[in-house]
């Protein structure tokens, strides 16, 4: 596996990294790879988005409340 430097791109360090300990639990254990579908990962980002978000600003001292639309 082509593993990035942090100080180059650290987004594809994460990426690979998470590749290999997949293909390793699949060598090891045996398990699977189910393909959660690319509304799963959307909706996980936008989760993680927010939770950054909120700590972000909590640091600043700013709370955030979610908007309705």
């Amino acid at each position: 596996m082509n593993l990035m430097f942090l100080d180059l791109c650290g987004q594809r360090l994460r990426v690979n990294s998470r590749l290999a300990r997949l293909v390793y639990r699949m060598l090891k254990y045996g398990q699977h790879y189910v393909d959660q579908g690319a509304e799963y990962y959307e909706q996980r980002n936008r989760q993680q988005q927010i939770e950054f978000l909120r700590k972000k600003a909590a640091k600043l001292g700013l709370q955030v409340t979610p908007a309705h639309a």
